[in-house]
């Protein structure tokens, strides 16, 4: 059964480390929602919130990494499979410069694997956007278990029966032919959704006409609707949540008028923000 939806958003002010993400969520809601709507969360608010940061200048990245790390970025992505890009794209890939790059793929070897390693961006579900000076955000490894705990917390703040899912603007690719099984490109606890890493990036993005694309559901707790169904709602609410400050890093800084590394929290705290917003069901189609 499929549905149409309907978004009920409210402006947050920025979630910063030790936020009580319960709290904030039942504040911005409370009274606004109704049993069996899906509250979607940004899991990179949510990686914020808990303190899941790292400073990518603490890593060092000698030429073991440099030279791996250039032949991805530059010439694997940035000139051999280059034809998924937009050219502001591509500039942003050919232009950051190696030393950010190679810190930035050491950390996703660390975290991900290889096959995070050979991903393009935002790799292993590391993500700078949104962070201020060279910090980047580190996806949950109990992301599964703590969307069951903030769930809980949830419905007894709000007074209501809800759906809790957790979702990341990194891409899943649903193949057209499958209702139950997805292929992500970042980590997701969620039944059915496989992680390849670089590997679904390239299945999605070079196949389009075999794989439906959408954002990446990380963590789930609820009434399970079935896999097509939680992917639209994923699609719903990430479109809804919007970018804060911005998609990549460039963004960021020229929303708040600094350079890269330069943008504080006080910077990102002026902005608006949705890192969270209800999906409710309304009608069949």
């Amino acid at each position: 059964m499929r549905y149409r939806f309907r978004v009920v958003r409210r402006p947050s002010r920025y979630w910063l480390p030790g936020t009580d993400v319960a709290r904030a969520i039942a504040r911005l809601y409370r009274g606004s929602v109704r049993r069996g709507d899906y509250v979607v969360v940004s899991d990179k608010a949510l990686s914020v919130a808990r303190g899941l940061i790292f400073d990518e200048a603490r890593v060092g990245a000698g030429p073991c990494y440099a030279i791996p790390a250039y032949l991805v970025s530059r010439v694997l992505w940035g000139r051999l499979l280059s034809r998924p890009f937009s050219p502001r794209a591509l500039a942003i890939l050919r232009g950051t410069p190696i030393r950010l790059i190679a810190a930035h793929k050491r950390l996703a070897l660390r975290v991900g694997g290889f096959k995070h390693f050979i991903k393009p961006v935002s790799e292993a579900g590391i993500d700078a956007s949104n962070l201020p000076y060279s910090y980047v955000s580190i996806p949950a490894r109990d992301a599964g278990r703590y969307a069951e705990e903030l769930r809980s917390e949830l419905c007894r703040a709000i007074g209501e029966d809800v759906n809790l899912l957790v979702v990341d603007t990194d891409k899943t690719y649903k193949p057209r032919w499958l209702c139950n099984i997805a292929f992500s490109t970042r980590p997701s606890s969620v039944r059915g959704v496989i992680d390849l890493g670089g590997f679904s990036y390239f299945l999605g993005k070079f196949m389009p006409d075999l794989f439906g694309e959408y954002p990446t559901p990380v963590a789930y707790s609820g009434r399970w609707p079935g896999l097509a169904e939680l992917l639209r709602v994923s699609r719903v609410g990430e479109r809804a949540m919007g970018h804060g400050a911005g998609r990549n890093v460039l963004e960021m800084a020229a929303a708040v008028g600094a350079g890269i590394c330069s943008v504080r929290w006080g910077d990102l705290a002026s902005l608006k923000h949705y890192p969270a917003v209800v999906v409710r069901p309304c009608g069949k189609t």
